[in-house]
């Protein structure tokens, strides 16, 4: 208790500060200066496009600035079948423009242009971007009369795409099953006697099935799976590689190989 009581004293003994014997002062509302806070402008549409395509600008010089170091050699092109129609474009220098081509140029011509064609240079005297960005605005433009594959403008149904690889994937499985029950009777030896004793221990097998499979994996670029499924087929029917449909197996075998990185 003593302690408590000391404790009281010394809290007594602390003087009290006065504070009515300050002055108070404050700041009248009249002198303080307002803070006018002006809230940024939104800017026009035009101008902002404006900037964007500037910044963009700035940004393909930037990004083509080691391109821009070469001479302009670059020119666009189109190629116009015997209609006057245009089925192809391209870019490149020198004689590029006349090289003949591959793939559906090659089938366009000869089939719809009657072997023949005529080149137009569009735009020459081009930087590599220039002649980049103009071949873009061409395949745009020309997208539904135009050969080309890589372009971003082809006229393709994916949803078409997707429910192709579902079916053929499925044909794939089928293929598999229907070799599968192919290894189940192919050693199946109905005949006794001497027919069965002249017919032999051959069996009886659909390499045909094997053929489809292969054909499906190799356009689904499975090339390892071409190569697996013929040789395990082949190692348990070698007389079936000297068949009509073996012989094109094998072809088959050789091209999947090509497409496979090489052993170690």
């Amino acid at each position: 208790m003593a302690f408590f009581d000391l404790f009281k004293r010394k809290k007594a003994e602390i003087p009290k500060e006065d504070v009515s014997t300050k002055p108070f002062s404050f700041e009248p509302a009249d002198r303080i200066e307002p803070t006018v806070v002006t809230p940024a402008l939104a800017p026009e549409p035009a101008q902002e496009e404006a900037r964007v395509v500037e910044t963009s600008v700035v940004k393909m010089e930037a990004e083509f600035e080691w391109v821009r170091s070469e001479d302009p050699i670059y020119y666009t092109y189109v190629h116009r079948d015997c209609a006057g129609n245009v089925f192809y474009v391209g870019m490149g220098h020198d004689d590029w423009a006349w090289a003949p081509k591959s793939g559906l140029w090659k089938k366009y011509v000869a089939e719809r242009s009657g072997g023949s064609y005529e080149v137009e240079i569009v735009e020459d005297e081009l930087y590599i971007d220039q002649a980049t960005a103009k071949k873009d605005a061409l395949l745009r433009k020309h997208a539904k009369t135009i050969v080309n594959i890589q372009t971003p403008y082809r006229q393709t149904d994916y949803k078409k795409w997707e429910r192709f690889h579902e079916l053929r994937n499925g044909a794939i499985l089928r293929y598999r099953s229907a070799l599968k029950a192919m290894h189940e009777y192919a050693s199946i030896q109905a005949e006794g006697g001497l027919v069965g004793e002249l017919q032999g221990s051959t069996p009886f097998t659909d390499i045909v099935i094997l053929d489809r499979l292969t054909l499906c994996l190799s356009r689904s670029r499975k090339y390892g799976e071409v190569v697996e499924e013929s040789k395990a087929c082949f190692d348990r029917y070698p007389h079936d590689t000297h068949s009509s449909a073996g012989k094109t197996i094998l072809k088959r075998v050789e091209k999947a190989k090509t497409h496979l990185p090489p052993l170690a």
